[in-house]
């Protein structure tokens, strides 16, 4: 009874496996963004210092992009338990998520012992301690000191910068 049960098993997962279309997914090969970016060289975002702009909850930055020359505007708004992160490049006509539409009833948080510095800005919210380095833009966050989490760690950011479509170009 036992080997009839296994067996019965067996081929209902067989079954189920075979059941995978490979051809229903879209692979990289598919999509012109990810073809073009596929093992790109991460850009050279910098913070330029003296636009660094910090009011009650928020700091507001301008950054560049020295591979591509394009100007992004950064701002990292504080609430309560979270930090919400925007990059977004002026004039560039870019769908963005209004305030309070993922996590409704946010309310702005101050931005404790923020500290402007030659090469990078700290400040504490909560428990969480955050450091923005302006060259190479970088976003750290640790909590009760360990390492939580970290924006452009590696160097690797690409953003596709806004132009006008080429035609023929994939």
């Amino acid at each position: 009874m036992r080997r009839t049960a296994l067996a019965a098993l067996a081929l209902l997962l067989a079954a189920t496996s075979a059941a995978f279309k490979e051809a229903d997914f879209k692979k990289c090969g598919d999509s012109a963004f990810c073809k073009r970016n596929r093992g790109a060289p991460g850009g050279q975002f910098a913070v330029q210092p003296a636009s660094v702009r910090i009011s009650s909850h928020e700091l507001a930055a301008d950054v560049v992009d020295a591979a591509s020359g394009a100007n992004f505007t950064l701002r990292l708004t504080a609430y309560a338990d979270t930090l919400r992160l925007v990059l977004d490049e002026p004039g560039a006509a870019r769908v963005h998520v209004p305030e309070g539409v993922l996590l409704p009833g946010l309310t702005p948080a101050p931005l404790e012992g923020a500290a402007l510095g030659a090469a990078e800005c700290t400040f504490s919210l909560g428990a969480a301690s955050v450091t923005l380095t302006f060259s190479p833009l970088r976003l750290d966050v640790s909590v009760g000191g360990e390492p939580a989490l970290s924006f452009n760690g590696e160097g690797g950011l690409l953003i596709e910068h806004r132009c006008e479509g080429v035609k023929g170009r994939e």
